[in-house]
């Protein structure tokens, strides 16, 4: 077997990829700025913020991070299990393309963020692994960095797909926050 199968099996990178590709703005059919900016350039900010003020996350709070992200980890698998269930329904209904698209989209948002909880657990494990012969230790740069930023970035993705999720069942029922303006939702609010 070579080197790159091996590398081959475990290769995130489509999905990275697909989870830029829903940082667009479909109504000109490009890639959104603003989007990029604030899904990952915000998490920088905070980051950076935090090493320029010398933060240092203590031992608890790292604690806090890998069993949290843990946690959430398994939680969202097994939201990719619903989501999948409900993409296998829309195929069968022969839905709207656009249900599909937002459908295909929260997949893919909910991989990215299984990958960003996956990065904070060993970011958190690895730095526990230093932090345990100190006492009253604190994070270094680097992890207070990646603990902060992905995170952030975590959290804003989450709330992506909950509004990506919120449009999906609203259409579904027919309710609408835009109800009162008479508005159907649309594939601009996901």
């Amino acid at each position: 077997m070579q080197v790159p199968e091996i590398i081959e099996k475990a290769d995130v990178s489509p999905i990275l990829q697909a989870h830029l590709h829903t940082m667009r703005d479909f109504r000109k059919d490009a890639v959104s700025v603003k989007d990029i900016t604030f899904f990952f350039g915000l998490p920088i900010v905070v980051g950076a913020s935090l090493l320029f003020i010398r933060f240092g996350f203590r031992a608890d709070a790292v604690n806090g991070f890998l069993n949290t992200f843990a946690i959430l980890t398994g939680l969202m698998l097994n939201l990719l299990v619903l989501v999948f269930s409900l993409s296998a329904t829309a195929v069968e209904r022969n839905d709207g393309p656009i249900r599909k698209e937002i459908l295909k989209q929260v997949f893919t948002n909910v991989c990215y963020c299984i990958l960003v909880a996956i990065a904070v657990t060993g970011t958190a494990l690895i730095a526990l692994g230093y932090m345990k012969s100190m006492p009253f230790a604190s994070t270094g740069p680097v992890a207070t960095f990646l603990l902060s930023s992905l995170t952030a970035n975590f959290v804003l993705t989450l709330l992506m797909v909950m509004k990506r999720m919120y449009a999906l069942i609203t259409s579904e029922f027919g309710v609408s926050s835009r109800k009162t303006k008479g508005e159907p939702p649309s594939a601009r609010t996901a």
